[in-house]
């Protein structure tokens, strides 16, 4: 496994534990018993402490829980079911974003790293962020121009999503890949022209359970909050708004405000409940 397609497994490994309610699922010794010897030995030890240092540091998760201090889970505020963005606010912020040319947000929805240096997890889960926000395929041409990358590039950091290393439907099972007719009749390129996340059918709150949520239900960071509002106010400031995107736009500005006072008033700037 490579480092973030480890951090992510931790992570969804930590959800898939709460759960199932199970107390001894969440421990460091199950869930490195289920990552085929990645930590093994002492290599591996170093390993696993330099991985939950990370996540921790992050504020994503907290040790020392039952049983005798080797539980790990997931950390943050809840969010509100009231504060969640519905399909039609989405749709205004990701059409603001493409207006606006704005291109993919450079916050990471894990929480600032230390000393702010951001690693591959955070693009992978920009990425991830991205496409949850979208109700339509993004080709990885436009990905990899956005990123200011090579395509074969944004192909390697979207396809550590679907890793099948330890679970049978991929780290995002939500992801799909898109091919061109044309890719049919070259077996020597099989690389995906298109990539989404499939939505939920509930338009009230259409990322909840995935894109970012399979991972550990991560609602917008404060970093991701800060960036929306910037976003919904250039957008807004404009004149080529319409009525119904500008009333979209003010509710989401409304949601998200609000979730920026409860972030601040939590033990961490990075929860884990809720959805964007």
């Amino acid at each position: 496994m490579t480092p973030t397609e480890r951090l992510l497994t931790i992570l969804r490994h930590l959800k898939e534990a709460k759960e199932s309610g199970a107390i001894d699922a969440g421990t460091s010794a199950a869930i490195q018993q289920t990552m085929d010897g990645e930590y093994r030995g002492q290599s591996g030890k170093r390993k696993w402490r330099r991985d939950i240092q990370t996540l921790r540091e992050r504020g994503l998760i907290e040790t020392d829980r039952p049983p005798n201090r080797t539980g790990i889970a997931l950390r943050g505020a809840r969010k509100p079911e009231r504060l969640h963005l519905t399909a039609a606010e989405h749709a205004a912020i990701n059409h603001a974003r493409r207006q606006l040319r704005a291109g993919i947000s450079t916050a990471s929805p894990l929480g600032s790293p230390a000393g702010d240096v951001r690693v591959e997890v955070d693009d992978v889960t920009r990425i991830l962020r991205f496409l949850e926000e979208n109700d339509d395929e993004v080709s990885l041409a436009e990905l990899a121009h956005w990123l200011d990358i090579p395509e074969a590039r944004a192909f390697e950091l979207v396809d550590a999503l679907t890793a099948d290393g330890v679970f049978a439907d991929g780290l995002v099972a939500s992801v799909e890949f898109g091919y061109d007719e044309a890719d049919d009749d070259d077996e020597e390129d099989i690389r995906p022209s298109t990539v989404w996340v499939l939505r939920g059918r509930n338009r009230s709150s259409p990322t909840r359970g995935r894109g970012m949520d399979e991972l550990g239900f991560f609602p917008y960071s404060l970093a991701e909050t800060n960036d929306r509002l910037a976003l919904i106010d250039r957008a807004l400031s404009g004149d080529r708004v319409s009525p119904r995107m500008r009333e979209a736009l003010d509710s989401a500005h409304r949601k998200l405000s609000e979730w920026r006072v409860e972030l601040g008033r939590g033990p961490g700037q990075c929860p884990n409940r809720g959805e964007g």
